[in-house]
């Protein structure tokens, strides 16, 4: 079944998907991609040496700071105000 068929030629949610040529059709505007597609992609690059070591380990590190603020959110705790600021960095 194609994906066309199954979202529609007009779809107009957003879509949460990997890097599959068969989403390349839905706008970037339009598409999240997979958290944990990503996570593995920055611990992989965290495991390279040298300047990439320090790079994927500061991403992930960023990575896991997000979702702990997110889940903040999620749980009450934190207005979706503050998290904004805060994943942006301005505290």
């Amino acid at each position: 079944m194609l994906l066309t068929n199954l979202l529609g030629q007009n779809f107009g949610g957003i879509l949460n998907s990997d890097r599959h040529g068969a989403y390349n059709w839905v706008d970037k505007e339009r598409r999240q991609l997979c958290w944990a597609h990503l996570r593995r992609e920055l611990i992989k690059i965290s495991e390279r040496p040298g300047v990439s070591k320090e790079l994927g380990t500061a991403l992930v590190k960023q990575q896991e700071k997000l979702f702990e603020l997110w889940y903040q959110v999620l749980y009450g705790t934190l207005e979706r105000c503050q998290f904004q600021l805060l994943a942006l960095g301005d505290t």
